[in-house]
């Protein structure tokens, strides 16, 4: 494919929403295959009928077109459980950096890898011993106390005595 057919194909893909939109259907079909799953419950037109009752999809689009195509804000067909399979009761329209955010925090959670998690519980101690909370990684410790979770893991790691007048250590 020569460049120039290939900006072509690009700027097609960005810039019309069915073509768009037909690509993200074909991305769950793969989506699907690799996490083993049944494929959607739906068809390519069934979905594209589906975003036209969708109240969010022109702001999303303009939004889209509006960054130049910035992939956080491509519009983006989330699953409302990830457990089950792609179907139009199982799925919201939302932009590709909100469905990255859930499945950042679901995949920390051990909720998409079947229970696997390289997070590590971290426990919040005062300096006389009391503990204080439970978080299920340092990054969930960040996003509540607002601690840079570096420093929270070199504290629980040995690395630090104390970080933010606390205690922390791994559970």
């Amino acid at each position: 494919m020569t460049v120039n057919n290939l900006e072509t194909t690009k700027h097609r893909y960005r810039t019309i929403p069915k073509v768009f939109f037909a690509r993200v259907y074909q991305n769950q079909i793969q989506s699907s295959k690799r996490r083993k799953q049944p494929l959607p419950a739906y068809t390519c037109s069934e979905l594209i009928d589906w975003l036209k009752l969708q109240p969010n999809l022109t702001q999303l689009w303009e939004d889209f077109q509006k960054s130049d195509h910035d992939r956080c804000y491509a519009p983006s067909i989330d699953r409302l459980d990830d457990s089950l399979p792609y179907s139009l009761t199982n799925i919201r329209l939302t932009t590709w950096h909100q469905n990255l955010k859930k499945a950042t925090k679901h995949m920390r959670e051990g909720l998409l890898n079947h229970g696997k998690t390289r997070a590590k519980p971290l426990q919040q101690f005062t300096l006389d011993g009391q503990l204080v909370a439970t978080y299920q990684s340092s990054h969930e410790a960040m996003e509540i106390t607002g601690y840079n979770a570096q420093n929270l893991r070199a504290c629980a790691n040995g690395k630090l005595m104390t970080a933010y007048g606390h205690l922390w250590r791994h559970k």
